[in-house]
């Protein structure tokens, strides 16, 4: 898939809230030759080709793998969110996040 994208949350996930669009763009040769089942995606792709059946961004824990390249400027909560899980992840660990 080559273009600009735009990608819907199916789900609730760590970077994302359920009612936003998040517009990027894709650019892949590459094709997945097996999605395991059961694996959950954290979105419909309304334009693009996305990894599977117009899903993208598999979810493993708080990583999310994606062809969808994200234009930052379209969701700039999602730095604030990463910024967050990383601060979160740091206290588990018992440093301090500054």
């Amino acid at each position: 898939g080559h273009g600009y994208t735009i990608q819907r949350p199916m789900q609730e996930n760590p970077y994302y809230d359920i009612s936003e669009k998040v517009l990027g763009h894709e650019f892949h040769n590459s094709v997945m030759t097996h999605v395991p089942d059961g694996s959950r995606f954290g979105f419909e792709t309304e334009r693009g080709k996305g990894i599977a059946d117009k899903k993208e961004g598999l979810l493993y824990g708080n990583a999310m793998a994606s062809y969808h390249h994200l234009h930052v400027y379209s969701n700039p909560g999602w730095a604030e969110k990463m910024v967050r899980l990383s601060c979160e992840f740091q206290n588990k660990q018992r440093t301090r996040c500054e």
